[in-house]
């Protein structure tokens, strides 16, 4: 009886109504207040989308302003919910604080301007304590899936859930100073996924490590480390190939078993000198067993790749937008969408057509798969040099790199 109760929609409304009510009284009768009684020029924030991780634009546009000592007048802090990621970060020299703490607390109140690549960042009351913070955000890439407020379940939310979300923090819809997009083409597809009063078209900043930017060893933090290294060690006369898919709702590792043999990719990896580093998204919460083969590897799915990078010979992918940050290194792609149809009629909304825009070629199953490993495996390329160079020239302004440099730049001149 009691289980039914719990579980009945009327009693998850009334625990919504509390929630919002809860959040409402406390965000904004007591913290907004409290955010015009601090002086907002201390602190520059960032947060990343997992509180284990330092990695993405977030890493690298803290990197580029604390190697750079562009701000020397103001404290760069990295803010997470992991009092473990924080000791490691403290340890590797990184201002970090543990969040929610009394610390924190302060600083998010003292803040003058946060740093952001996804969405996630408002739980926990944090939007009330920076809503009166110049917020940047900088996304955590730049793809086809629809993103913010421009995906179809936010465009149809009923008023009800919108002023429940209003209370507690709606992440989809935060009043930002500036988003950042890629490209005018960019721009065009996605900029009405955020509210912001400038839409900054730049490159990304994890990208500018690929041109070999140095940080004094601060891009070296939240890598996987051990396995560059094992790479250069044990693999370096191997062609090395990441497989890096993107995240699923369903139940992503039983699926990719199905569509790939890897008794027989390990055993084709190891006839053809080469090796495969499979990384996957960090929302996946388990591991796939790659432990017992000779040429398979998994790389920390928590871990900063973008050093990785420079030494991939070729990408494996599906949906996921990181082979637009592969194409500025003009290198060979293959994509993956073993699970095509479920995925795009399922899973998320593409605001491309897919085929016409993956510039590489398109394997569906494994046996496909394997053959465009032979042809790249003979010809050294993938046949798609053209089609890369058009994607490349939509999804990028900026061909080089700099683009920290750029937007902080940017910031300067428009405060």
């Amino acid at each position: 009886m009691i289980e039914q109760i719990l579980s009945s929609k009327l009693f998850i409304q009334i625990k919504l109504i509390a929630k919002s009510l809860i959040y409402f009284l406390i965000g904004y009768l007591i913290i907004l207040p409290l955010t015009f009684l601090v002086f907002k020029k201390q602190y520059i924030v960032f947060i990343p989308r997992f509180y284990s991780s330092f990695s993405g634009n977030v890493k690298y546009m803290y990197s580029h302003l604390r190697a750079n000592e562009e701000v020397s007048d103001m404290r760069l802090v990295f803010l997470s919910e992991s009092k473990d990621h924080v000791r490691y970060l403290n340890t590797n020299g990184i201002d970090a604080v543990y969040y929610p703490s009394l610390k924190a607390i302060y600083i998010l109140l003292a803040t003058k301007f946060l740093f952001v690549e996804g969405n996630e960042w408002v739980n926990n009351l944090k939007f009330h304590f920076l809503l009166r913070s110049k917020k940047i955000q900088l996304w955590h890439g730049t793809g086809i899936k629809s993103i913010g407020k421009s995906k179809k379940r936010i465009k149809n939310q009923d008023l009800k859930k919108r002023l429940y979300l209003k209370a507690v923090g709606d992440q989809n819809r935060v009043n930002y100073s500036i988003a950042c997009f890629t490209s005018h083409y960019q721009l065009k597809l996605r900029g009405d996924a955020f509210n912001a009063d400038y839409k900054f078209v730049n490159g990304q900043p994890r990208n500018d490590v690929l041109d070999g930017e140095i940080y004094n060893g601060i891009e070296k933090v939240g890598a996987d480390g051990s396995l560059i290294d094992e790479l250069a060690r044990n693999f370096s006369n191997h062609k090395i190939i990441g497989y890096m898919p993107t995240w699923r709702k369903e139940d992503f590792n039983s699926s990719i078993i199905n569509a790939i043999e890897f008794n027989n990719l390990n055993s084709y990896l190891a006839d053809n000198n080469m090796v495969m580093v499979v990384k996957f998204h960090s929302k996946h919460f388990e591991n796939l067993e790659v432990g017992t083969y000779s040429n398979i590897v998994e790389y920390e799915k928590y871990k900063d790749v973008y050093p990785l990078f420079s030494q991939l010979d070729l990408l494996i992918t599906d949906y996921s937008s990181i082979y637009t940050d592969y194409l500025l290194l003009r290198k060979p792609i293959i994509f993956f969408p073993y699970d095509y149809d479920k995925y795009v009629n399922k899973e998320r909304d593409l605001q491309v057509d897919y085929v016409s825009t993956s510039p590489g070629p398109i394997c569906y199953d494994y046996k496909q798969l394997i053959s465009q490993l032979d042809n790249f495996r003979v010809k050294n390329g993938d046949g798609f040099a053209d089609e890369r160079h058009e994607m490349l020239e939509k999804y990028y302004e900026y061909k080089g790199f700099e683009s920290a440099k750029r937007l902080w730049a940017f910031i300067n001149e428009t405060n």
